[in-house]
């Protein structure tokens, strides 16, 4: 009985190992370092007339730059995103990845109406 019990306990423990190495290089893995360095943020934006949650997360590349996504949620009709890479702006999907990019950005704006600061 006590054969078996630790024989069962050695496959957990090696079946837990594998998984939790399995995990950390998962789809993530050219970024090795990202799992004790990213960031998050979140916040709700308010354009005139209008609001959306936005969050946003970097890492570091080790070189001056950052690799990270963004997302929004619960958008107003007529709110959409823009996001500033390094100074370029660009109009933004409601998600997306962004690498290589030393300052990123975001503002939520109304059409025909304004934008809010950049965030």
């Amino acid at each position: 009985m006590k054969n078996a019990l630790r024989k069962k306990a050695l496959t957990l423990t090696a079946g837990l190992a594998l998984t939790a190495g399995l995990v950390a290089a998962g789809p993530g893995a050219a970024h090795a370092d990202e799992h004790s360095t990213r960031a998050l943020s979140c916040t709700t934006l308010h354009p005139p007339a209008g609001a959306v949650n936005v969050c946003k997360n970097w890492t570091p590349n080790g070189d001056g730059t950052f690799h990270g996504k963004w997302s929004s949620s619960g958008a107003t009709a007529g709110v959409y995103l823009q996001g500033s890479f390094d100074g370029t702006v660009r109009n933004l999907a409601s998600e997306g990845l962004y690498d290589g990019v030393r300052k990123f950005l975001i503002r939520a704006c109304t059409s025909g109406r304004g934008c809010t600061a950049w965030w």
